[in-house]
């Protein structure tokens, strides 16, 4: 059964942490009608961490969709647990800057997580953490 526009906005809304316009609703379909096809439970889920772990950058739905493939990547992986020092070669591999080592415990720190290398983490717990490393890249991109 087919889930309603409202009861959608509520899960949102719920996973968000607040209330949003009815505008910012409908833009927060067509993002997701663009980027995945289709607005279900599981990629409102998704995109709220996205939003809240990049809350003041407007991003753009080719930049969405970037992070959205990144995101997705790290979901579907086989790996029930990934070690610190995976993920920072995984994330130095696909962003294509230097990331600063202070920045790096930033993310971490700001996903309720401390990074060590060989900690390991759920893919889950590291989507936060791609979220603030996609949206930095590209406010350090959109500053030059």
């Amino acid at each position: 059964m087919r889930e309603t526009t409202r009861s959608l906005k509520d899960f949102y809304e719920s996973k968000l942490g607040k209330t949003i316009s009815d505008s910012s609703w409908y833009r927060v379909c067509d993002c997701l009608r663009g980027t995945c096809g289709e607005v279900t439970k599981e990629n409102l889920e998704v995109y709220a961490k996205m939003r809240k772990a990049c809350a003041r950058l407007p991003i753009q739905l080719s930049e969405f969709i970037q992070i959205w493939q990144s995101v997705q990547t790290l979901k579907n992986s086989n790996e029930e647990a990934i070690t610190g020092s995976q993920f920072r070669k995984m994330l130095t591999k696909n962003i294509p800057s230097r990331i600063p080592d202070i920045t790096f415990y930033r993310w971490f720190i700001r996903a309720g997580l401390n990074f060590r290398k060989r900690n390991e983490y759920t893919p889950e717990q590291l989507i936060p953490v791609t979220v603030s490393a996609w949206c930095w890249y590209l406010r350090k991109s959109k500053e030059r």
